[in-house]
Order: structure tokens, then C-alpha cells, then sequence
């Protein structure tokens, strides 16, 4: 008869091995990429692949004669080193609006995150995660059923 300890490996392993499957496709990211005074002209696209790209990026400037730029595009992490304030996804439009002389950025890591300041919910993190509480609650019942089961048969 298999150890408890065996089966908790082979639990594990699994998890592991399924998790890979999840994570294992790799695709490029998409942000909505544009430089200008209209949220409407900003497009879907594909980031490009002349170097790494891990986040899109939206950027407010202010300034007095032209009034306010959007420029939304690819991005390397960490955003908040270019010198620009950053503020939280859910507040970023309003909070930016209100400071009249600031510039503002913005960062977010899912495909098309940077269309506007909706809220988003990171499903594939989601996912990932129940998956991972998934494999540890088996795996827990599995050591618990074997244990059970090993002292009954003693």
C-alpha cells in the first residue's frame, strides 16, 4: 500500500504539472496604443516585439495651450520610476482631472486594460489562484483519508 506521503507527492505533482498547462501559453500582450487629445482614436494592438513589454500604459499631460494628451501604450514595469504621479486604477480619471497641473500614469497588466478607468477583474489571476486552493484542499483530503484509513487498519 502506497505511503500517505507518496500520495501527497503525486497530488503535488500534478497540481504542479496542470498549473504549467495554464500558465504555458505564451502570447503577446495587447494594449490600446495612441497619442492623442481623444479617447476614440486609441486602438487595440498587439504590443510590438522589438523589445519586452509586461504592462500597457496610460498617460495624462497637461498643458495650458493644447489642454489634455492621452498617450496609451506598451510598457516595461516599474511604471512608477518615469517620474510621473501615480495614482490607483479606480480613481486615476477623477483624481487626475482635479490636480490641474500634474501629469498622470497609469499601469495595468491585463490585455486592453487601458482602455478607460472601469475597474477590471484579473480573471486569469483568478483562476490561477482557485486552481492552487483547489490542488491544496485535495491534496489536504488525500493526507487526511490516509491517515484515516491506515489507522483504521491497524
Amino acid at each position: 500500500m502506497p505511503s500517505s506521503s507518496m500520495n501527497c507527492n503525486y497530488i503535488l505533482l500534478s497540481c504542479i504539472i496542470l498549473l504549467a498547462m495554464i500558465i504555458a501559453p505564451v502570447r503577446s500582450l495587447k494594449c490600446f496604443i495612441c497619442h492623442t487629445n481623444d479617447n476614440e482614436h486609441c486602438k487595440l494592438q498587439d504590443c510590438p516585439v522589438d523589445q519586452a513589454y509586461d504592462r500597457c500604459m496610460t498617460t495624462l499631460y497637461k498643458n495650458p495651450t493644447d489642454g489634455l494628451n492621452i498617450k496609451k501604450e506598451c510598457a516595461l514595469a516599474p511604471c512608477h520610476l518615469r517620474g510621473l504621479k501615480q495614482l490607483n486604477f479606480a480613481n486615476f480619471k477623477s483624481n487626475c482631472e482635479s490636480s490641474k497641473q500634474d501629469d498622470c500614469i497609469y499601469c495595468c497588466t491585463e490585455d486592453g486594460c487601458n482602455k478607460d478607468s472601469a475597474i477590471k477583474l484579473m480573471a486569469n489571476a483568478t483562476y490561477i489562484i482557485n486552481v492552487i486552493i483547489i490542488c491544496l484542499i485535495v491534496s489536504l483530503l488525500s493526507s487526511f483519508l490516509s491517515t484515516t484509513t491506515s489507522t483504521m487498519i491497524i
